[in-house]
């Protein structure tokens, strides 16, 4: 009987295990005569900060994609804080996600959390692009602003009209696309981007055996776009898995995730 409580400990030891993990992906375009490494930080949720800079000292990127989700209204702010802060030595590219805007216990307004980005000088894309250079290779990024920041609207019209106003200049440039919503992918889709980048689903929760993710927002059960690389008309989009954790609502065989990208040189054979 002591083993078999044992392995079920055990078991459930492993399946609750929400350690981050790095996961990474290389792209091969004509578009870059180089190599740049971009990380992907989504659905911070107010956690840990030091155990996250640790991982992304290793990694050492480029530059940093961060698409929404970076406070938690209950949670107190002092980790998103400490995050910015030891953000500050490397170029990092932001777009807001629903909880933003959103007002608990510990956190007021979405102008706070422009204060934050601004002081420790990091890019908050919202409606906007910028083309930036990075490790010698010029790239065009930019993002969309989620759409409960206007809760007048419809979400669908205000979505599809900030798209619209943002994706415009790509030229030759390889092209990345901010926005925390992955659902809402096929607005974008008429456009020519290389990479979308969301998070939002947080891995679909609870991961079972042969299905990726078991519910996520606005997707509901068995959700097609909960973490991973997924195709898209002219590109491809991933959607991370994200790095928030709650003790009320464990992860099931779902870690956390930092993702990388390296975008490279096609090599011709």
């Amino acid at each position: 009987m002591l083993i078999v409580i044992i392995i079920m400990l055990i078991v459930l030891w492993i399946c609750m295990d929400d350690s981050i993990v790095v996961d990474v992906h290389t792209l091969k375009t004509d578009k870059v005569s180089g190599k740049v490494k971009l990380a992907v930080l989504s659905d911070f949720h107010c956690a840990n900060a030091d155990e996250v800079l640790d991982v992304v000292e290793e990694i050492n990127p480029d530059a940093i994609l961060i698409p929404g989700d970076l406070v938690d209204e209950n949670v107190s702010l002092d980790s998103v804080e400490r995050l910015l802060n030891g953000l500050k030595r490397t170029p990092c590219f932001y777009v807001s996600g629903n909880h933003e805007y959103k007002k608990g216990k510990t956190y007021k307004s979405y102008s706070h959390m422009i204060t934050l980005l601004e002081e420790a000088g990091i890019s908050h894309l919202e409606n906007e692009s910028q083309i930036v250079c990075l490790n010698g290779q010029k790239l065009w990024i930019g993002g969309v602003q989620d759409h409960t920041s206007n809760k007048t609207k419809n979400p669908d019209e205000l979505d599809q009209a900030n798209i619209d106003k943002v994706c415009t200049g790509f030229n030759e440039l390889f092209s990345i696309f901010l926005m925390h919503r992955p659902e809402q992918y096929h607005f974008i889709e008429k456009y020519p981007v290389d990479l979308v980048v969301s998070g939002h689903a947080h891995g679909g929760q609870w991961r079972l055996p042969g299905v990726n993710g078991l519910f996520a927002p606005q997707q509901g059960l068995f959700p097609k776009r909960a973490g991973g690389i997924y195709p898209m008309r002219h590109g491809l989009h991933l959607v991370s898995r994200g790095l928030a954790h709650y003790w009320f609502l464990p992860r099931i065989l779902n870690h956390r995730e930092i993702n990388v990208i390296i975008i490279e040189k096609r090599q011709i054979n």
